[in-house]
């Protein structure tokens, strides 16, 4: 088995810290969906989407480059840390001077210059891009990492609510998002200090400059090409509807990124494991991974696609109705999305990100030239279904390149019974009662017995999991009893 006892513990607090995250951002969200207007919310989305490259230009994927090295020589920390450090500044500087130049090349974003400037800086200083979270993840701290999300969340709920409430406006939630930000930086500088200062000293390194800029501008155009692939629908569908759609789409699509946190929390948690395992015992861990992926993301999936409508009406009322069959056809995608970002995961880490690249800036072509036309003429409905045919596309192809370095992919009988044992049990709950919360409650029981009798969870890793838990417990009790 290739993932040890501390991959099970950061994956476990990683994937608690993201369900508190998911549902900060259901509550955030929501109140985000009664307090601002259906434009204003729009306005919001469209920022976001429109700035988050500037925001990773501001990296450069220095991110995989730190963790992928400190995970493979803990003695080089503080070089890594710093010398990280100085080139963030130096690019999150250059990419608010290119954004700049783009507001005043693209005229529809002229008319919303400030808001995006704003977003832009946001975006430069969010938690994925602070280095002290890199460092923690390389050295494969997951769970710290974990503990420090939650923090940062839990003061993003704070500052970002109170500024809805109070301002009403997409200017508002950004500026409370930005401090949140600064908050945070400071609280994962003073935890990752004390690892840097154990660490071998070191000055100034060219080569290690070298490494950072030169990998990272291949693993970045990776992470680009990926993000702007996904985040580009938002931005395609305001081309081509009015400012009520973009809300409705985007409505959707942000319930579908909720869904994603879980996967995206798993495999992002065993980065540091790919980037330390031998070429050969890939195939081993990418069979693994796969499987663990199938144990989490189809029953959320299926889960949402057949309960959509209740869900959305529980959570907003009837305001967002004509977002349900927008998000029922991006939970199909979901499938695919999750899978892909598993291959980008496996590709960084054995530091070949070029197919991923290709496929990626592929993409990007197909949903600017496609999606423009589906916008016009059936609103998000058709960017939806362009959308999810895309990454099924992107992601068959991704499986066909990758196979010379992860081996065939030997899950797709897994893959059928593990939607199978989600299927049966939801169709069931939503044939037999109109309840929302027995529906629920049905399908959570039945597709947990499905997966157990369909063999998706085996005996083995149940047995797995109770130890894990166990330990879990055990260890948490002897640290709050102290020292006898």
């Amino acid at each position: 088995m290739l993932i040890n006892r501390q991959d099970i513990r950061n994956i476990a607090f990683l994937v608690i810290a993201q369900g508190i995250t998911a549902v900060i951002g259901v509550i955030t969200f929501l109140r985000y969906a009664t307090v601002l207007t259906v434009p204003e919310l729009g306005r919001l989305s469209f920022v976001i989407a429109s700035t988050l490259l500037f925001g990773l230009l501001g990296e450069l994927g220095m991110r995989y480059v730190v963790m992928r090295e400190t995970a493979q020589d803990t003695t080089r920390l503080r070089q890594f840390f710093y010398h990280s450090a100085v080139v963030r500044i130096l690019l999150s500087a250059s990419s608010t001077v290119l954004l700049i130049g783009f507001i005043a090349l693209i005229q529809p974003w002229q008319a919303e210059r400030d808001l995006l400037l704003l977003a832009a800086i946001v975006a430069v200083t969010t938690f994925a891009a602070d280095p002290a979270t890199w460092i923690l993840y390389g050295t494969g701290r997951g769970d710290l990492v974990g503990i420090l999300l939650i923090i940062d969340r839990v003061l993003y709920l704070a500052a970002t609510l109170l500024a809805a409430h109070l301002f009403q406006s997409a200017a508002g939630i950004l500026f409370a998002e930005l401090i949140t930000n600064i908050i945070r930086g400071v609280i994962s500088w003073l935890w990752v200090r004390p690892m840097l200062a154990q660490a071998a000293a070191g000055g100034w390194d060219t080569q290690i400059f070298k490494t950072l800029i030169v990998r990272g501008a291949v693993q970045g155009a990776a992470i680009i090409a990926y993000v702007t692939y996904s985040r580009l629908t938002v931005v395609v569908v305001q081309s081509g509807v009015s400012e009520a759609a973009l809300g409705y789409y985007s409505f959707a699509f942000d319930v579908i990124t909720l869904l994603l946190f879980v996967p995206v929390a798993l495999l992002t948690a065993l980065f540091p494991t790919i980037a330390r395992t031998k070429p050969e015992q890939m195939p081993q861990l990418h069979q693994q991974i796969a499987g663990l992926v199938l144990l989490l993301l189809p029953p959320l999936a299926i889960g949402l696609f057949l309960f959509a409508e209740q869900t959305v009406t529980l959570w907003v009322g009837t305001r967002y109705a004509p977002s349900v069959l927008l998000i029922r056809i991006l939970a199909v995608s979901t499938l695919a999305s999750a899978f892909r970002f598993m291959y980008r995961q496996f590709l960084l880490a054995l530091n070949r990100p070029i197919p991923s690249v290709v496929f990626d800036v592929a993409g990007v072509g197909l949903l600017l030239g496609l999606g423009v036309p589906a916008a016009s003429a059936y609103g998000g409905v058709g960017v939806a279904i362009l959308y999810a045919t895309l990454e099924f596309s992107l992601l068959f192809a991704l499986m066909l390149v990758s196979h010379r370095w992860l081996g065939l992919p030997h899950y797709a009988f897994l893959t059928l019974r593990a939607l199978s044992a989600c299927l049966l049990p939801g169709l069931l709950a939503y044939l037999l009662t109109d309840n929302f919360i027995v529906r629920l409650g049905a399908y959570a029981a039945g597709a947990s017995l499905c997966m157990v009798l369909f063999r998706v969870i085996t005996p083995s890793q149940i047995r797995g999991a109770q130890g894990a838990a166990q330990r879990m417990v055990q260890r948490v009790f002897r640290s709050a009893s102290g020292p006898a």
